[in-house]
């Protein structure tokens, strides 16, 4: 295992960034009828929540794979704390943005969806990840996608340092490995869990080649089994970009553009998770609105739509500012890993 904080990698944020937008664009087109050609321009976008999976999967690891001191089962509470108090006010605060929009619309006469009916215990189900295991629906669409995370950091925090084998030098490191994913294509392949479960799987191959060094054979062998289970599963489509995510991972984690295009790509990546939560209730909203202007005009439609993700691009850059980056910078005071005596008894730091 590393001793260093892993540097960076460009091409995660220009995925992030890619993604988010394809995302973004799927919801704010498939409010046409379903003859709309702009409609159908954004028919896939929803794919790139897979693509989220894959660096997920990638992500999480590689991180814990750069804690001082090496990550422990000890290290869990913190790497949960610094996770939760990283994300979790931006998708609180989301959900009551979510709430008063939809009252406020509600007020409004032009206001064409359903009036809104939620209690408490519904908002709560949101709040807390548990609306599958309720009655309850999600208050907008890309929740259920958060929950799948959470569980995900879940999990690797509690096996990382059963699977993490350092610089490879014979198989034999690899098999509790091996164990854990092969058991992970069994349970979806026998439909026991969902095949989108083998996204996370797909960027745990990617961070064994990329940190771990396991060979290409071993690479090659497990995208090409994750592909095969997922394509069983009829999720061919996310097999396929699940796949694209993973190559393009290996083969341009070295690859960064030129200034000012990295700050285009970079930032929107930097602003992947705001946008992601805020372009269905602001850009969303305003496209169910004019769209009752748009007489199925393509032109109108298409302009309706890129208003709207201009909008919900400013609406993300704000909400960054002002809560996801706060959230950032206190997230990082929390080590994951206690503080080692020091010399004359003072503390020397595990972690940054």
């Amino acid at each position: 295992m590393t001793a260093n904080p892993p540097s960076r990698i460009a091409i995660i944020d220009y995925l992030r960034g890619l993604a988010s937008l394809v995302v973004a664009w799927f919801h704010l087109t498939n409010l046409y009828e379903p003859t709309s050609t702009v409609r159908t321009s954004g028919a896939l976008g929803y794919l790139g929540v897979d693509c989220f999976f894959v660096i997920s999967g990638f992500v999480l690891p590689y991180l814990l794979s750069g804690v001082r001191g090496g990550y422990t089962l000890a290290s869990f509470p913190r790497f949960m704390a610094r996770r939760t108090v990283r994300l979790e006010p931006a998708f609180l605060v989301s959900i009551a943005m979510v709430i008063v929009l939809w009252e406020l619309s509600a007020l409004r006469p032009a206001f064409a969806g359903e009036i809104p009916a939620f209690t408490v215990p519904h908002v709560l189900a949101n709040a807390l990840y548990l609306v599958p295991v309720t009655q309850y629906e999600w208050l907008q669409p890309v929740y259920w996608t958060l929950a799948y995370e959470l569980v995900f950091y879940i999990v690797i925090g509690l096996i990382f340092p059963l699977i993490a084998a350092g610089p490879v030098r014979d198989g034999r490191s690899q098999l509790p490995f091996l164990f854990v994913v092969g058991a992970l294509m069994a349970l979806a392949a026998l439909q026991v869990i969902g095949a989108q479960w083998i996204l996370f799987v797909m960027g745990l191959f990617v961070y064994k080649a990329v940190v771990e060094r396991i060979g290409t054979g071993l690479l090659v062998a497990g995208l090409i089994a994750s592909t095969a289970v997922m394509v069983l599963g009829n999720r061919a489509d996310a097999a396929v970009v699940g796949l694209l995510t993973a190559v393009v991972i290996v083969l341009g984690r070295g690859f960064a553009l030129s200034d000012r295009a990295e700050r285009i790509f970079g930032g929107l990546g930097l602003i992947s998770y705001s946008l992601y939560l805020v372009h269905i209730p602001i850009g969303g909203r305003l496209v169910n609105f004019g769209k009752n202007f748009t007489d199925g005009n393509m032109a109108a439609e298409l302009g309706l739509s890129l208003f709207g993700l201009a909008v919900s691009l400013v609406a993300a850059v704000v909400f960054f500012l002002l809560i996801e980056r706060p959230a950032h910078n206190l997230s990082r005071r929390i080590a994951m890993t206690r503080p080692r005596p020091g010399p004359n008894g003072g503390e020397a730091r595990a972690d940054g």
